[in-house]
């Protein structure tokens, strides 16, 4: 009986070096000039804010809500897109020189960690108030916390990933509502209506009760991608020539694979930019964009 012999197929696990030193290893990167590589390292960091009328929108209700002290929650996909419009807003009207903050403060900005219970959001207040501290019992840290945003004139407490607070983070905002009399704002995804509305035991009522006021933040229309897609290839200075913002198909793909959010988009462009480096004599058109875009997923929908 013949028998069939298959073709020897290298073992991946077993190193190359012996059998052939001059076969390039697969971690290695692709051949760049260092000019080139310099830019690429540069364009994984780019990633501008570019303002839209829905950042307009979310400011006015913003400004609003401060106005009334009254309370309320800000919800989106996007978050990247959400963090740099909240980032713009405060550093317009707080400002600092060098590590010390002006007075008064009128918008006090922190993000939640994980734990968000009360202590970590009292530690991050008074450290965004240049009053930091490292240790205390909470009865001390909350009554240095309310005295702190009296003290910088704060109207405004911006909360981001407050979808990530604990019962007793959540508690202790709605107690520095009360005591200081000013607005807290809850942002993150709709996982705060989760927690706020979906959990109907008596203990959340009150917090409840305190965060109504809705808002959301819209992901990117078409049009709204092309203008951020314009801003960002701005920055890519000499070495921009891909004007992917003119091409109505391009913008269509890139709006419906990063479903209108900024991380997943920048993402995208990124992605094109690095291989129009290494291919800079293909042709930037609708078909090879699709071509490379081919393997990336979208992100999930439906989730609101």
């Amino acid at each position: 009986m013949s028998q069939t012999h298959l073709a020897s197929v290298p073992d991946p696990s077993v190193p190359k070096h012996s059998a052939d030193r001059q076969s390039p290893q697969l971690w290695q990167q692709p051949i760049r000039s260092p000019e080139i590589q310099a830019e690429v390292e540069r364009i994984g960091t780019i990633a501008p804010y570019v303002a839209m009328s829905r950042d307009e929108a979310l400011f006015t209700c913003l400004n609003n809500w401060r106005d009334r002290r009254t309370c309320g929650r800000i919800m989106t996909v996007d978050r990247l897109g959400l963090f740099k419009a909240l980032d713009y807003y405060t550093n317009q009207q707080t400002r600092r020189r060098g590590d010390l903050i002006r007075m008064p403060a009128p918008v006090a900005y922190i993000e939640v960690d994980d734990p968000g219970n009360g202590k970590n959001i009292f530690l991050s207040i008074l450290d965004f108030l240049a009053n930091p501290v490292s240790c205390g019992n909470p009865r001390d840290l909350r009554l240095r916390t309310w005295a702190t945003i009296k003290k910088c004139g704060v109207k405004i407490l911006v909360v981001n990933y407050a979808d990530l607070l604990l019962f007793s983070g959540l508690n202790e905002l709605m107690r520095i509502s009360e005591k200081c009399g000013i607005s807290v704002i809850l942002c993150g995804t709709s996982r705060l209506d989760e927690i706020l509305d979906a959990q109907h035991r008596n203990r959340y009522l009150p917090i409840h009760n305190t965060f109504l006021n809705h808002h959301r933040l819209s992901v990117l229309s078409v049009n709204e991608t092309a203008t951020v897609i314009e801003s960002w290839e701005n920055t890519l200075g000499r070495f921009n020539a891909m004007e992917l913002a003119t091409d109505e198909q391009i913008v269509k793909s890139l709006n419906q694979l990063s479903d209108g959010q900024i991380q997943p988009l920048y993402d995208l462009l990124k992605r094109i930019a690095i291989w129009h480096l290494d291919n800079p004599h293909v042709e930037i058109n609708a078909n090879n964009i699709s071509t490379l875009l081919t393997t990336v997923q979208a992100p999930q929908v439906g989730l609101e």
